[in-house]
């Protein structure tokens, strides 16, 4: 499972110094000593302060990276406690690993638009939600939705619309399946808490996935 963001959760290591008082020291007084940033931090505060809305597609993946950070913290705090035998039942999800292995910027582009597109097609159906809590999975949708939309329409600005190439493809029904397998998985186990716990985590660590593409992204 890939580390969560690991440049953007970084903790701020930095020691202060204690200022000396005055006449505790014959010594002369030092300029202060400067503590530099943690890059950790400097992304973190990027992150937070990248305008969620406009039409810069300059800003495009700092925008989506900040997506997948909040969607994991929103993804959290649906978090179920589970009994001991549910552990008994976990189910096998197999993410197509191979979208990892797109390096070309456009295609990853475009992979992180399927994927995004695929999220809402599964999370929107409010009967396959019933024990998630209502008002994070609609704060989740509404990010999904506006972030959707920007990967579109600059993707269409940036490039003509040429179709998929063969490789896009596959990736396209290699996601298809995929997103396909979880919902069957939902609609032949269930809706209890433990089949929605499960699927919630799987989500979770495919925005994990989805920030490795996004790393990739051209714009």
């Amino acid at each position: 499972m890939p580390e969560p963001f690991a440049s953007v959760l970084l903790e701020d290591r930095g020691e202060s110094m204690a200022e000396p008082r005055a006449g505790t020291s014959s010594y002369p007084s030092m300029p202060p000593k400067k503590i530099p940033v943690p890059m950790g931090l400097l992304c973190l505060v990027l992150l937070l302060t990248v305008p969620a809305s406009g039409s810069n597609c300059n800003l495009l993946k700092l925008q989506q990276r900040r997506l997948n950070w909040q969607s994991v913290e929103l993804l959290k705090g649906m978090k179920a406690r589970l009994p001991a035998q549910c552990l008994r039942k976990m189910p096998a999800f197999s993410f197509p690993i191979q979208l990892l292995r797109i390096r070309q910027p456009q295609a990853a582009t475009k992979a992180v638009l399927e994927m995004l597109q695929r999220f809402l097609h599964l999370l929107k159906n409010d009967h396959l939600w019933v024990t998630w809590e209502t008002t994070l999975r609609k704060r989740l949708l509404e990010k999904l939705h506006a972030q959707t939309q920007r990967v579109q329409r600059c993707l269409e600005e940036r490039k003509p619309k040429l179709g998929k190439s063969q490789k896009e493809w596959m990736h396209k029904l290699q996601l298809m399946k995929y997103f396909r397998s979880i919902r069957n998985y939902l609609e032949e186990k269930g809706l209890d808490r433990c089949t929605q716990e499960f699927v919630r985590h799987e989500i979770q660590v495919d925005f994990m996935y989805l920030d490795r593409l996004t790393e990739r992204m051209e714009i």
